[in-house]
């Protein structure tokens, strides 16, 4: 494996309601949020000792349509919780963006995800980042949009907007692959990163998928797709019958897509998302997969995201804390520096250093 020096770890925490979805006047509580807020502090002291550098976070609030209708305001989230994010930014961490496309349907009394309307999806877009410039008195410092839905005129419409990184891209991925769960109807489709580029770019005006190779001044918008890393690296059979037994619908549609005449194997990427609410049977093993994958891409990074219910979630509180714990003891952690993603870039040599 190659040598690695000072590689920059965005660690994203998307801030959510407990529950995906509800009706209204039935809106979920944030117990994960605030449970999360108990937890980093420790956690940015431990990572602190480890690396010997400062930890840095980044927390997503979710801003859009569908809070507004369960608490009465798309802000809610910074405005109960104002004192505790200025103690987050205080602290260096970065505050940005997670807006869905949910919307309340009461012929059917279900929640839509409403990826197929084009207004729909611009107005949550324009919510959240206009939303969060009205409550904070500027630009969100990255934006992720929720079930992994992005498309070429949503990068445009972000990059008007003066966001300047975008977080949103799982190389791996195909699309819909929540689109599943119980009490939604989805329209459209969601971002279909299988191909997606798996390093720092700037996503062209014509495919948001494909790097602008027309543009190298300053400013404008950046994708840091999450990280990546070869299947061969992936929890073994026991966790993949454990995951098909937990999700049959989703394995129903994956054995659909593999015996489609397009959707087969030769579709499928080298690669799928590394993720941390994944149950590692070893925990060693994922940040083997990490820093195998940081090896590849240069300059290096990683970038990974979690959900507030990480918190209050028993099992995936259990999965990260055996991730975090694992790193602690792992003898590269050094070489590891937990920063905002603006950091991430400048580290990178990609963006003016902050």
């Amino acid at each position: 494996m190659v040598a690695i020096s000072m590689v920059p770890l965005v660690l994203c925490i998307d801030v959510e309601p407990d529950a995906h979805v509800f009706a209204p006047g039935q809106s979920s509580p944030w117990t994960g949020f605030e449970n999360m807020l108990e937890l980093v502090p420790a956690l940015r002291r431990r990572l602190e000792e480890a690396t010997g550098k400062p930890a840095h976070f980044g927390w997503s609030l979710r801003i859009d349509p569908q809070i507004a209708m369960g608490y009465g305001s798309p802000t809610y989230i910074a405005e109960k919780y104002r004192a505790q994010l200025d103690d987050l930014a205080g602290a260096g961490d970065a505050i940005g963006v997670h807006p869905h496309a949910w919307r309340w349907d009461p012929v059917r009394q279900v929640t839509v995800a409403d990826h197929a309307d084009k207004q729909w999806v611009d107005g949550c877009t324009e919510l959240a980042v206009g939303s969060f410039r009205t409550i904070f008195g500027r630009a969100p410092d990255y934006h992720r949009f929720g079930a992994q839905y992005m498309s070429t005129a949503t990068m445009n419409l972000l990059r008007s907007l003066g966001v300047a990184i975008d977080l949103t891209v799982e190389p791996g991925e195909g699309p819909d692959r929540d689109a599943q769960l119980p009490g939604t109807v989805w329209t459209g489709q969601t971002g279909d990163f299988r191909h997606a580029p798996t390093a720092a770019y700037r996503p062209s005006p014509a495919d948001y998928l494909q790097p602008d190779d027309d543009d190298a001044g300053e400013g404008g918008l950046w994708e840091l797709p999450l990280t990546s890393s070869s299947r061969s690296r992936f929890p073994g059979p026991p966790h993949r019958l454990r995951s098909r037994l937990r999700h049959p619908l989703r394995s129903v549609r994956g054995l659909a897509r593999r015996l489609s005449p397009t959707g087969g194997t030769a579709s499928q990427p080298g690669h799928r998302l590394l993720a941390m609410w994944l149950d590692w049977p070893d925990p060693r093993h994922f940040w083997d997969a990490a820093f195998e994958a940081a090896s590849g891409p240069q300059p290096p990074y990683l970038a990974f995201a979690i959900r507030t219910d990480t918190g209050s979630d028993p099992a995936l509180r259990r999965t990260f804390t055996r991730i975090m714990d694992a790193l602690m003891e792992d003898k590269r952690v050094g070489d590891l520096g937990f920063v905002t993603p603006a950091q991430a870039l400048a580290q990178m040599g990609l963006a003016t250093p902050i």
